[in-house]
């Protein structure tokens, strides 16, 4: 299947639960595409039965080479996806984002649960629930730590995509950045996004 792109770009919630079945559709499905695809897993696709997140990645390790943090090298930028699935940041992958921002590349940053911040935190801050948004109150020193980093390098990312909100709005972090959501592929949707 060509579909005319460098990428699939995919930021969590591809499936509802991890099961052998979803696993071997997911294989199934993204063997088919002769293209990079980049997915950052979301809340459903790494909770097990007992709800503990962390203990997926075994198994969706098969179409998942780095779940909780990875970087994909496009020649003029990075990809960089982190699993904030729970809203939890662990100080691994803070220690890993701020070595990956140190480096000479943007990077388009891919995490599940969208940042609250500037006017993107402002506008769905009102419309969801802070479940959805890390940087919310009662949120770990780590996930606000997180939320600062993006803030204090919004000239070394070319954008934050996300998930987890299942809609598609686009608005800015800070006056440089957006952040950029998809409504659910499971109805179709996707978008289009030309790096330049």
């Amino acid at each position: 299947v060509d579909i005319g792109a460098d990428a699939l770009i995919l930021s969590g919630d591809i499936m509802d639960r991890v099961t052998e079945s979803n696993l071997r559709y997911l294989e199934d499905y993204f063997s088919k595409y002769p293209l990079p695809i980049i997915y950052c897993p979301g809340n459903h696709d790494s909770i097990d039965e007992y709800g503990v997140h962390r203990q997926m990645y075994d198994r969706i390790g098969r179409i998942v080479k780095n779940p909780d943090f990875d970087s994909f090298d496009f020649g003029e930028f990075k990809i960089v996806t982190i699993d904030n699935g729970t809203k939890q940041i662990s100080s691994e992958q803070l220690e890993k984002f701020k070595k990956e921002l140190s480096g000479d590349k943007k990077i388009l940053l891919v995490i599940h649960a969208p940042v609250r911040l500037g006017e993107f935190g402002e506008v769905m801050g009102k419309k969801i629930s802070g479940y959805f948004l890390v940087g919310s109150e009662g949120d770990s020193e780590n996930a606000h730590a997180f939320v600062k980093l993006i803030e204090q390098n919004d000239d070394k990312l070319i954008a934050v995509l996300a998930g987890h909100i299942h809609t598609s709005v686009e608005y800015n972090l800070t006056n440089k950045l957006k952040q950029i959501t998809t409504s659910s592929a499971l109805i179709g949707y996707g978008r289009e996004i030309i790096i330049k």
